[in-house]
């Protein structure tokens, strides 16, 4: 049968479509590839873009309804015009008795500011007077404005004004305290209000943690006080002594020298800022007087923007979409925007912050660890007791396993023996070499008496010679252990000797160097109490 052969080509030809069509799948894999990533991509711009369209929608809806609200408010010219002098009274300006701001009579911010512009220029009979009228459309806001309004742009009027009006404003310094009763009392201890009001807050402040106790405060027991300053440096660990005797002694010492220095910094110069700031009712023009906190500014600034009853809603919807409108529509149409009386905090942990963050000003730390201040004392009493505890009579030295005590005056005898004497036990000469000896001589004896019976040929007592010379051998092989064994345990005796001598030492300055921590524990506790009774 003949059969037709393919041409010479037909498998080069083959071949070559494979190429192709490999080339041909891994290029629709890439596009594959390349297709999906885009998909990804344009899916990514298009929410993006989806985004930035609802952002603009939402700025663009805030803006119409602000344009809204703003004509609703352009009935009231006469409080916006008090408001506008109010804030410009706050910045600085001259302090004249504006006619635009008696036509809103009816509004106790009216009559407040012009109280304000008679304090900036001195007359406090008038600026008395007027806030008086405006206490009388609204006590609360009347006198609060007057409280940080005088502290901000009439400091020297401000201790005279905080003497009439604080108390009737801030009565005490409930659980969790708004915004503004939070500005009276920083206000306050920061002695912008004068001694007096500082005094007086810093009662309501004590009162405060009174009611709370010592089961819903932390800084009312000891332990919150160790903890608040910086530990010391830990002390070097022991060389030759076995833990660290005096640890607790040194460590309280240390705690309570911390304590002292960060009390000197806070009540030495809080109290003379205090102090500079009590001087305010008698001298209107001095330039170190303590100024109202960026905080409490701001809280006054929202009580002025918060506008007559009517105005009041229209206000705070404006804030609400100027808002929207400057984050570029992120923020929520309704969130309830920033007031005067949000609440503030806890009372006691703003009370703790106060007396331990290095950010607060000093006199207000000094206020806040002044309430603190028999606590502080137990707390400083609690480290001096312990810094006092005398160190044990003796103390450890370890070697090879073994404890020795050791004094300040050197080592224990009783212990020093029984540690000598184990120590030569574990350096004690093998007994094996001289019974090895002893057999290799009973062998020789043997055999000699063997060879000398059956008459053997001479060369037989090569035998009895070898086990004899093997004897003699581990014999000096024990005389040179118990040579070096000797030598070994003198040496080890030697360093334990010198071991226990390093502990004594050792310990002899441990005990100098606690006892004089335990001195200074006792002049740093009379420090921290003439600070606290300052305090």
């Amino acid at each position: 049968m003949v059969y037709d052969l393919p041409p010479d080509n037909a498998f080069l030809t083959d071949a070559h479509n494979r190429r192709q069509n490999d080339a041909i799948n891994a290029l629709d894999a890439q596009i594959s590839r390349t297709q999906a990533r885009l998909n990804s991509e344009m899916r990514r711009i298009r929410g993006s873009l989806e985004q930035r369209l609802d952002r603009l929608s939402t700025s663009f809806d805030a803006f119409v309804e602000l344009s809204d609200v703003r004509a609703l408010l352009a009935a009231f010219p006469g409080p916006a015009a008090v408001r506008y002098r109010a804030h410009r009274l706050l910045e600085g300006a001259a302090a004249g008795d504006d006619e635009t701001v008696q036509q809103a009579a009816a509004y106790w911010l009216c009559p407040a500011s012009r109280g304000l512009a008679a304090a900036v220029r001195g007359d406090a009979g008038a600026a008395r007077s007027l806030v008086a009228e405006a206490a009388g459309a609204d006590a609360l806001r009347a006198g609060t404005f007057a409280l940080l309004g005088t502290a901000a742009a009439a400091p020297g009027q401000a201790p005279l004004m905080a003497d009439w009006i604080l108390p009737k404003v801030l009565r005490e310094l409930p659980e969790r305290v708004s915004r503004y009763e939070r500005a009276l009392w920083v206000a306050a201890a920061d002695g912008v209000l004068g001694a007096d009001a500082r005094a007086m807050v810093a009662g309501l402040a004590q009162e405060a943690a009174r009611r709370a106790g010592q089961g819903q405060d932390p800084a009312a027991g000891p332990e919150f006080w160790t903890s608040a300053v910086s530990a010391p440096r830990p002390s070097a660990p022991a060389k030759a002594l076995e833990g660290r005797p005096g640890r607790e002694q040194l460590e309280a010492a240390g705690r309570l020298s911390a304590l002292r220095t960060w009390l000197e910094e806070t009540l030495e110069q809080g109290q003379d800022a205090g102090a500079a700031a009590g001087e305010g009712a008698e001298d209107g023009e001095r330039t170190d007087r303590p100024r109202l906190d960026d905080e409490s500014a701001r809280t006054l600034r929202l009580l002025v923007d918060e506008g007559t009853s009517e105005e009041a809603p229209h206000l705070a919807r404006a804030n609400q979409l100027r808002a929207v409108i400057e984050s570029s529509g992120t923020a929520s149409p309704d969130e309830s925007a920033p007031a005067w009386t949000d609440p503030a905090g806890d009372t006691l942990e703003l009370l703790r912050a106060d007396a331990t963050s290095m950010l607060a000003p000093r006199a207000r730390r000094a206020l806040a660890i002044g309430v603190y201040g028999s606590v502080v004392a137990s707390a400083a009493e609690d480290l001096a007791r312990t810094a006092a505890e005398p160190l044990p009579a003796s103390a450890e030295v370890a070697y090879h396993g073994r404890r020795m005590r050791v004094t300040p005056e050197g080592a224990d005898d009783a212990s020093l023996r029984e540690a000598e004497a184990a120590l030569e036990a574990s350096y004690a000469p093998e007994r094996r070499p001289y019974v090895y000896a002893g057999i290799a001589a009973g062998a020789a004896v043997v055999l000699a008496v063997l060879v000398a019976v059956s008459g053997a040929a001479p060369w037989l007592w090569v035998a009895p010679a070898a086990a004899l010379g093997a004897a003699g051998l581990f014999v000096h092989r024990g005389r040179s252990g118990a040579a070096d064994a000797a030598v070994a345990t003198e040496s080890a005796r030697r360093r334990l000797r010198d071991k226990v001598q390093e502990g004594a030492a050792e310990y002899r300055g441990l005990r100098g160097e606690a006892a004089s921590a335990a001195e200074r524990a006792q002049e740093d506790l009379r420090s921290v109490r003439r600070l606290l009774a300052r305090a």
